[in-house]
């Protein structure tokens, strides 16, 4: 309760959906999406907050992103990436990711050129420090790529990186960084009028791992969307999927899959739409989101189940 409380401000929170939060080290939360204002004052898109939840007036984003931001990723020197649907970051042209300063001003050494040419879903920091990047684009810094790239730590392309995945996803909406830099991406498949949607593996150039069979399974909806990979301690891959406009065949919105390290289904079970999971050190999982769309009656949840789906 004594997390960001009224003191009598109007307009609690954001006035649009928050997609992502990362907690720095330092405890502050940053949080982005599609919103304009956070508290009643005016903030594009991006804003960090205290360990309160009030907002932290240190953190300089200007006139923000003018489109929405998908995801942000923390580098070690704790500048960061922040990625989606915008072309503009605070007056300075960014096309879909752009790499701020502790303070939130745009780092100018990040040097991404005219970048993606549609959105960008996810981003993922390595190890090395350099940065992976999926989504919906079909060019980046006007050269054609299959939506996911890798870039070197000043924004340009790894020309040794080179993802040749266009005939099985298409659509790229999640990454999982394996321990061996095996990289786990997951989207829809291209290859079908219908609405299909699965995971392939790639080892570390990007080419394909093939010993990663491929989960791939129809929706039986009109949209479907990897929400969220997650590794597991043991390896195994959790998988959650957002349906939406589901049939009267389709008594749930979301599917979870657990997915071994071959791509083999080792559970699988239905559940309402979800829109994140977050896993617990004791192996729990936690799910989030909202069911019953259809009726537009919106029960949002967040339950926990054991790692055996129950």
């Amino acid at each position: 309760p004594n997390f960001n409380s009224a003191d009598n401000i109007s307009g609690q929170g954001t006035n649009g959906d928050v997609s992502i939060s990362v907690v720095q080290p330092d405890n502050k939360i940053l949080i982005a999406g599609d919103f304009t204002s956070y508290n009643g004052v005016a903030v594009n898109r991006l804003a960090r907050l205290n360990e309160n939840g009030k907002q932290d007036n240190n953190f300089k984003v200007g006139n923000g992103a003018n489109g929405a931001i998908n995801s942000i990723a923390l580098q070690t020197d704790n500048k960061i990436i922040i990625a989606g649907d915008f072309n503009i970051y605070n007056t300075t042209v960014a096309n879909k990711i752009a790499r701020l300063n502790v303070n939130g001003k745009i780092d100018n050494s990040f040097k991404s050129g005219v970048g993606a040419n549609s959105p960008i879903y996810q981003v993922v920091n390595q190890p090395d420090n350099k940065i992976l990047v999926a989504g919906h684009f079909t060019t980046y810094n006007s050269v054609g790529v299959d939506g996911l790239v890798r870039l070197n730590s000043n924004g340009s392309l790894d020309n040794s990186f080179h993802a040749v995945i266009s005939d099985s996803l298409i659509d790229l909406q999640q990454i999982a960084l394996q321990p061996d830099g095996k990289i786990v991406v997951g989207g829809l498949w291209s290859i079908s009028d219908y609405p299909w949607y699965g995971a392939i593996r790639l080892n570390a150039d990007g080419s394909r791992d093939y010993s990663f069979s491929g989960s791939f399974s129809s929706s039986g909806d009109i949209h479907a969307t990897i929400v969220k990979l997650k590794l597991e301690a043991d390896g195994n891959i959790l998988m959650a999927v957002q349906l939406r406009d589901a049939g009267s065949s389709v008594p749930y919105h979301g599917i979870l899959k657990r997915l071994d390290n071959t791509g083999a289904i080792i559970n699988s079970g239905g559940y309402f739409r979800m829109s994140d999971l977050q896993l617990q050190p004791d192996g729990k999982i936690i799910l989030t989101g909202f069911s019953n769309e259809d009726w537009y009656v919106y029960k949002r949840q967040v339950i926990r189940i054991n790692p055996n789906f129950e």
